[in-house]
């Protein structure tokens, strides 16, 4: 869906390690292990099935992990949900938590609804999480079938705002703001689809027409040009089912002062955010591609996308949220409460909408597991997670991209390499700890080549120091 207007934010350039500033008493570190079965095989659903087990998914696990430690699992059940029937929704919610840490809210999960009060500049709000589920209770989402341009426009007018619109309404039935915590406050509720299997594809153009009642489509005249046809709504059907649109109009829904949509709340996302936190011990490349927001100002097509995590450190774990603002909210969400977020509302009648610079509609992660038998390691040397390096010398410079980790056997010595970003070439720097004593740099090689030329300087000097 074309926006009326589009105003650039500043992108952000900075990423962080997820640093929870915490509300006194709120949480204690928690050392379960999503991944650690606690329920029979066969109640395993099969997201997680493959997750467990998955050789190209460790930086996935164990970012998913370090996250958790600091998961407040009030209802207790987390763990059983996410191994089971609830493993897309955990997702969403690990990947929520994810986010307001690092855009560091204060947070507080004291109460077993909402799932999240935050509070930032003297602002509290609620938020609630929600997913779009496949239609039938306990059944699997399916891949698509094949289908036209007619089709997956009809799709996007009816069928997929309908799938939107159950779960609002099954939470706006909940009634939050009559609970004590959160009167007189913001309530927000947080929203991703799954479904289908494809459904991460869908941007959020059906909810948007949904949320206020009104379409921008993309064609092309007989000339080939674009242009775009706005048109009021008032019904989305499909099939028996109709529902009215515009929700933001609808009884009780000035209690709800936004609605936040993401289709990044994902295994990918983890996935991206474990690998550039040095979450894996194993030689993989991962790419990114998928379509964005194009800042030309006359272009009415998102742009395709392609690009190497090793070139690109700088993804937040808010990129690619939105937040929709109801026009009629009692208690109006401030425009940019949430940091590195997409937001929408309502001025002169007009839908407007403020993008980062660069914005991701939807994208797919693909991962090749370079390791082979020819790519061991020598007797003594292993390659380990960025992780326990971190364990081993925590406060250690980083002024250039850490790419590689290993240590000998009896942790002695270790070695990483690392890229210098300004003449393209690999370093590597070998640490020595003797007797229990603080490891101190031991020897640096620079000007390397290639990886493959820096491995084998760690090999040969890891034993050496």
């Amino acid at each position: 869906m074309e926006r009326i207007f589009c105003k650039k934010l500043d992108a952000a350039v900075s990423r962080r390690i997820i640093k929870i500033k915490l509300e006194k008493g709120d949480y204690e570190v928690n050392q379960k292990d999503l991944f650690k079965p606690i329920v029979p095989e066969s109640s395993f659903g099969r997201s997680f099935a493959w997750l467990k087990d998955s050789s190209t998914d460790e930086p996935t696990r164990l970012m998913m992990n370090k996250v958790f430690e600091f998961f407040n699992d009030i209802d207790g059940n987390f763990i059983e949900q996410f191994q089971t029937t609830g493993f897309d929704a955990r997702v969403f919610e690990l990947y929520l938590f994810a986010y307001l840490a690092e855009a560091r809210f204060n947070l507080s999960r004291n109460f077993d609804r909402p799932d999240f009060i935050v509070e930032k500049k003297g602002v509290r709000v609620a938020i609630e999480a929600t997913t779009v589920n496949p239609t039938k209770k306990n059944e699997v989402a399916q891949e698509p079938a094949e289908e036209t341009e007619d089709e997956i426009r009809e799709k996007l007018r009816n069928e997929v705002p309908i799938k939107f619109g159950s779960p609002l309404f099954s939470k706006l039935k909940k009634k939050y703001w009559e609970l004590e915590q959160c009167k007189g406050i913001p309530i927000v509720i947080a929203i991703e689809s799954f479904h289908e299997d494809d459904s991460l594809q869908y941007t959020s153009s059906s909810l948007i027409q949904y949320l206020y009642g009104e379409r921008h489509e993309l064609f092309v005249d007989d000339a080939g040009k674009d242009y775009v046809e706005k048109s009021k709504i008032t019904e989305h059907k499909n099939g028996k089912k109709v529902i009215p649109s515009s929700f933001f109009s609808q009884p009780d829904t000035e209690n709800i002062s936004a609605i936040i949509f993401s289709n990044s709340g994902t295994t990918g996302k983890f996935k991206r955010m474990g690998f550039y936190h040095g979450f894996m011990s194993k030689n993989m490349k991962i790419y990114r591609k998928g379509v964005c927001y194009d800042p030309d100002p006359s272009a009415l097509r998102p742009k395709e996308f392609h690009y190497d995590l090793d070139d690109y450190d700088e993804e937040e774990w808010g990129d690619g949220l939105e937040v929709f603002h109801n026009p009629n909210a009692k208690y109006p969400l401030p425009k940019d409460y949430f940091p590195d977020a997409a937001y929408h509302f309502i001025e002169n009648d007009e839908i407007i909408s403020f993008l980062p610079e660069f914005f991701v509609y939807n994208s797919k992660t693909i991962t090749i597991d370079l390791s082979d038998e020819s790519e061991t390691t020598p007797v003594g040397v292993m390659r380990v997670t960025k992780s326990k390096i971190n364990t081993l010398i925590p406060n250690r410079p980083e002024f250039m991209p850490e790419k590689e980790w290993f240590i000998d056997s009896k942790t002695n010595n270790v070695g990483i390499i690392v890229f210098d970003i300004f003449d393209n070439s690999f370093n590597v720097l070998i640490y020595k700890n003797e007797r229990n004593k603080k490891y101190e740099i031991a020897n640096i090689l620079t000007d390397l080549e290639d990886v493959e030329s820096a491995r084998t300087q760690v090999y040969e000097n890891i034993k050496r120091v």
